[in-house]
């Protein structure tokens, strides 16, 4: 074992190249602190060094490979040679972005197992884009690191050794049947990209049920050419509190479902024909320029839909489409946060193996993790009077809603990660009267299900409290409550699914990362009933709820090459 110590050196006092003039060894470890590197040098020797079976490891302070050229030459001497590099980092990717460039490249052409972790306690996902070992395995050896000590020190490096092992296996190389399928898709981008043209130059908001039955209907015929029976599951009317004179009630439209048996695993396939814009916005063309396109859905989620169709198309060009079960279930009322829909797709979910949900890849991205999601309407009730000859007499709604809100608003608490927006208020008849009703909607997201319940329950308590007048003056007020979609937190099921698809992609040359959102889709409601769900399978956008919304037009084939291959290795698990 070789230790390059630098306790008192900072970046700053590295500018020289520095050969470090180290032997190759199967595991590397990497840090700022000398104490941590000491750490898993008592590590390696209380596992017995060789003689125990350890494997050779090397370790070197990050503080002697501050400029390129040491980066470059301690990669060609010692990295390249490694089976597993450990790296923790402090000050997240800017303070070794270089570095982390390099050794990452280095590790994917070279099947290296890479880990590249926090030191500082906290979970920074943006490192793990920088890592080529599993989510759920990252995470664990950051927890043995957190942990400390020489125990710990010792497990973490086993746990990279025999991750390396695994990683050779994670994903066979693409078959020729694959292959078949990815040169299949690669003729057809012109295809998909008239029927996400079609399909988005229909309106479809989600209270715009002609548009939404006209979409549907398109999806209907293309899924039918496939084999799949089809059939429509009811929409619901939502009755929502309103001041008098307004009417927010919600009429929900019916929804698609499509089956078609198979052999193999049983697979639910998700997307939402909704979109946020209603007929009378102006932003409603589909309209191309060069590899970017535009328009309404185009990334939320008609583009996705398109994505899962044509992944389908390919498995059945290649008569691979029998060996999988499939469902799709395409709602209408995503956007309004499947009011109707969420009890079909739980019921689904609870007949099915895997669940695959094609909303939007971002920017070549994957969602792991997203927040829970709750909403409110809330109406006050006064009572009108003039406020200048009885103002005495009047009882404003809008003023017992202002203290509400302060109340509301201060429940945001960003070191828990909850956060609640009084999003749209209304009420008042004139200027010159008091206000006998005025109304708000209100949004929540939390990342644990116990603070969704606590602040449902909290929500209760403030509308049920007068603040600007006497308990029995007359102040009334009614609401509507629905913590609508749950978190989506990880299990080793759904980071087996998320790895197992960013490895395809791999596979198929496209380089996708992981996030974590605070935006939710139906997969939380999968996942919470127990089916192992990935989003993020749709086509890679951007802008999405605004009129900037755009996607890359060459996303629909990568991405369904993607689905396709992963489809059909799920179909035989």
């Amino acid at each position: 074992m070789h230790v390059v110590f630098r306790e008192s050196h900072g970046l700053e006092e590295t500018e020289t190249p520095t050969d470090l003039g180290q032997s190759p060894a199967d595991l590397v470890v990497l840090s700022f602190s000398d104490s941590d590197l000491g750490a898993f040098a008592a590590g390696w020797h209380r596992g017995g060094g060789p003689e125990g079976r350890m494997p050779t490891l090397r370790l070197a302070n990050l503080t002697a490979l501050k400029h390129p050229l040491s980066v470059d030459t301690y990669v060609e001497q010692t990295l390249e040679g490694a089976k597993g590099i450990l790296i923790r980092l402090l000050g997240g990717v800017p303070y070794w972005s270089y570095g982390l460039q390099q050794v990452l490249a280095l590790a994917q052409t070279k099947g290296i197992a890479l880990a590249v972790l926090p030191a500082d306690g906290r979970e920074d996902t943006r490192l793990d884009d920088y890592s080529t070992l599993p989510v759920s395995t990252l995470r664990r050896l950051a927890h043995l690191c957190d942990t400390g000590g020489e125990v710990a020190a010792q497990a973490a490096l086993a746990q990279t050794a025999q991750a390396q092992t695994a990683q050779a296996q994670v994903e066979p190389a693409i078959s020729a049947e694959e292959r078949a399928m990815v040169e299949w898709l690669g003729e057809r981008e012109d295809d998909m990209l008239a029927l996400l043209e079609r399909v988005t130059n229909i309106n479809s908001g989600s209270l715009n049920r002609a548009g939404l039955e006209a979409v549907a209907a398109v999806f209907d015929e293309e899924l039918r050419e496939l084999g799949f029976t089809t059939s429509r599951l009811p929409g619901e009317l939502i009755e929502m509190p309103s001041c008098p004179g307004s009417d927010y009630s919600i009429d929900l439209s019916d929804h698609l479902l499509a089956r078609r048996p198979g052999d193999g695993k049983r697979l639910l396939l998700m997307g939402h024909i909704d979109t946020v814009f209603p007929p009378e916005s102006p932003f409603q063309t589909f309209h191309r320029e060069g590899d970017t396109i535009r328009g309404p859905g185009v990334a939320d989620m008609k583009g996705g839909i398109v994505v899962m169709l044509y992944a389908l198309k390919a498995l059945q060009a290649a008569g691979a489409l029998d060996a999988a079960a499939f469902t799709v279930l395409l709602n209408s009322d995503e956007e309004m946060g499947s009011l109707s829909s969420r009890k079909h797709l739980e019921e689904e979910a609870l007949g099915h193996d895997w669940g695959l949900v094609f909303e939007s890849s971002g920017n070549d991205t994957m969602t792991r993790r997203r927040k829970g999601l709750g909403q409110a309407r809330l109406v006050i009730h006064g009572r009108a009077a003039h406020s200048g000859g009885a103002h005495e007499e009047g009882l404003s709604a809008i003023k017992e809603l202002a203290y509400k809100i302060v109340e509301i608003e201060s429940m945001t608490d960003y070191e828990t990660g909850l956060t609640v927006n009084v999003g749209v208020i209304n009420g008042g008849e004139a200027r010159n009267t008091i206000s006998p009703c005025a109304e708000a909607l209100i949004d929540l997201r939390y990342p644990q299900p116990e603070q969704g319940i606590a602040a449902a329950a909290r929500w209760e308590e403030i509308f049920g409290q007068v603040y600007s007048y006497p308990v029995d003056g007359g102040i009334t007020s009614e609401s509507y409550v629905n913590l609508h979609r749950p978190p989506k937190i990880p299990t080793a099921e759904s980071d087996y699914l998320l790895e197992k698809a960013i490895a395809i992609g791999r596979l198929l040359g496209q380089d996708i990362g992981i996030t974590d959102s605070g935006g939710g889709t139906d997969g939380s409601l999968t996942q919470a009933v127990g089916l192992p769900t990935i989003d993020s399978l749709g086509i890679a956008g951007s802008g999405a709820h605004s009129n900037r919304e755009q996607a890359r037009a060459s996303s629909l084939v990568e991405r369904a090459a993607l689905s396709a291959v992963l489809m059909h290795r799920l179909a035989r698990q």
